[in-house]
């Protein structure tokens, strides 16, 4: 994903006023206690006092959540619009892997700590090149994201909720809730998107 290039913690200082924001490690079992399936992810420790984002800039960290109604629309779709037996509306559920580092960073000069896996020199640190967990902008950087890969392809997001995506000219229509997206729509449309949206994030298929 190209994520990050090394540069001198001095840039740091020079371009953040600071030293660069720390890292650490998160697991998570994907499973359960039975059939484990443990993930590690690295984080940025990125919080409202550990932040080159003043505290109380609200607009800067937010990201947008879709109404519960806009599972009640999805489903009064499914099961409402003109459709033949042999070719109805179903529902789709995918999920974006690995979400943040798809997106670019808002900021242009994010500097951390690199991982001692990584066996940089002394004095050496980390740019970020792509968006990255624990970062406080992280979600609204890939919120835009996702709203650039449906308008590519031709989505118009919803007039009440920017979480809405509707094709502006087939019946397909998808919910965005941050890495996780439902759509209606014919099979072979729904399949289509799916295999285009490949091209720009790791998506798996979920239902």
């Amino acid at each position: 994903l190209g994520a990050w290039e090394v540069r001198a913690k001095a840039d740091a200082y020079e371009r953040m006023g600071r030293a660069p924001f720390p890292v650490g490690w998160t697991d998570s079992n994907k499973d359960d206690h039975v059939n484990e399936d443990y993930r590690s992810r690295m984080v940025v420790k990125g919080t409202k006092r550990v932040s080159t984002i003043a505290s109380d800039d609200i607009a800067a960290v937010t990201s947008s959540t879709p109404p519960l109604e806009g599972i009640r629309l999805l489903l009064c779709a499914a099961m409402t619009w003109p459709c033949t037996p042999d070719d109805p509306y179903v529902m789709q559920f995918l999920d974006i892997s690995r979400a943040h580092p798809h997106s670019k960073p808002l900021r242009d000069n994010i500097y951390i700590e690199a991982p001692k896996e990584l066996g940089l020199a002394v004095g050496q640190c980390l740019l970020l090149l792509r968006s990255w967990y624990g970062t406080r902008d992280a979600s609204q950087a890939f919120e835009y994201a996702v709203k650039d890969a449906f308008v590519k392809r031709d989505y118009v997001p919803g007039t009440v909720s920017v979480c809405i995506f509707k094709h502006v000219s087939k019946p397909i229509c998808y919910l965005v809730h941050g890495d996780d997206y439902v759509g209606v729509g014919k099979r072979a449309d729904l399949k289509d998107f799916y295999q285009s949206l490949q091209t720009t994030f790791i998506v798996e298929m979920r239902g």
